[in-house]
């Protein structure tokens, strides 16, 4: 089974689409707000972060907070599917500009659901991962937004429009880290030379 066939049987399937999907930071997607998805201009707007931190007496607390960087404040288009897909979701979600997108689901522990927490998210991407058999690759939450950059690049996509939509400070980012997905563009250079001679 490949990684949606099984995430899609997952609560959080919405989720798992808009990690894949956009390239966000896992915090960026916690964050997400109803009134940062507009579904008719089809477009994401990542204007805050959560985060889990400790108060002053070491109980775990969520902090929605600004994003990563200055360049992490953005706006990403999503395509038909993603938005048909958080159309149906948000259906789901409290019909309140300022809800959180995605909350945790209700439980004996957590009668009223509420922020995402970062590690029972991380350990439920785990455990999908490895129902389609890709434990083995390494695979971790941040494995969704390598995936995005790497198949953007390998599709073409400018680095610097990669950058942009994933919310690097800096585009060099992009080629420092994902350059080994750049390999049939190292075939092009030399045969553009090639084809000077």
């Amino acid at each position: 089974m490949s990684f949606f066939e099984v995430s899609d049987l997952d609560p959080y399937s919405a989720l798992w689409r808009v990690l894949f999907a956009t390239g966000v930071r896992p915090s960026e997607a916690f964050g997400l707000t109803r009134e940062d998805v507009d579904l008719e201009k089809g477009r994401i707007h990542i204007r805050r972060a959560l985060r889990w931190t400790r108060d002053e007496d070491g109980n775990r607390i969520h902090v929605l907070g600004l994003p990563k960087t200055k360049k992490s404040k953005r706006e990403i288009r999503i395509g038909p599917k993603l938005a048909g897909i958080l159309r149906a979701h948000l259906e789901t979600v409290e019909d309140d500009p300022g809800a959180l997108v995605f909350l945790s689901k209700k439980s004996s522990k957590n009668p009223g659901g509420g922020p995402l927490d970062r590690n029972n998210i991380a350990k439920r991407f785990l455990r999908i991962a490895k129902t389609a058999g890709l434990a083995d690759l390494g695979a971790s939450l941040y494995s969704a937004r390598h995936t995005f950059c790497t198949l953007q690049l390998a599709a073409g996509t400018h680095y610097k429009a990669v950058a942009a939509a994933m919310g690097h400070k800096s585009p060099s980012l992009v080629l420092e880290r994902y350059s080994h997905a750049l390999p049939s563009q190292l075939d092009t250079v030399a045969d553009t030379m090639d084809a000077m001679f």
